[in-house]
């Protein structure tokens, strides 16, 4: 939707009324434009929010995917984490969450899906 707002250069109000909440996300555009640009100020991945049972819908009882292009980072609601290095295991087989060379990007991973989610669990 950001996209859509920058292409037909609609604006950046999207609110109804004061109560209305900015519109989350990142325009496209610079990287429909050209794929090495350097505008984009976008996360570095692609969050999921995965699918459960549960019918609450609050943040904490979500698991979340976070997909870059070295790593997939998934966290579940009780805390447990997984993380696995897709250059050297891209159909991800092993763990590497616990191995303490991943570590700084265990910390980094984790730090950017808080600020996507915009919480600080």
């Amino acid at each position: 939707y950001p996209s859509l707002v920058d292409m037909c250069k609609l604006g950046h109000n999207n609110t109804k009324n004061e109560k209305g909440l900015p519109l989350g996300g990142f325009s496209l555009l610079p990287l429909m434009k050209s794929t090495s640009s350097e505008d984009w100020e976008g996360p570095e991945g692609a969050l999921t929010a995965i699918a459960t049972d549960v019918v609450d819908y609050s943040l904490d009882a979500q698991t979340f995917s976070y997909r870059t292009t070295d790593f997939r980072y998934i966290v579940y609601p009780d805390g447990s984490e997984e993380l696995y290095d897709l250059e050297t295991d891209p159909n991800e087989w092993y763990k590497v969450a616990a191995k303490e060379s991943f570590n700084t990007s265990l910390i980094s991973l984790r730090a950017q899906v808080k600020n996507l989610i915009n919480t600080s669990q």
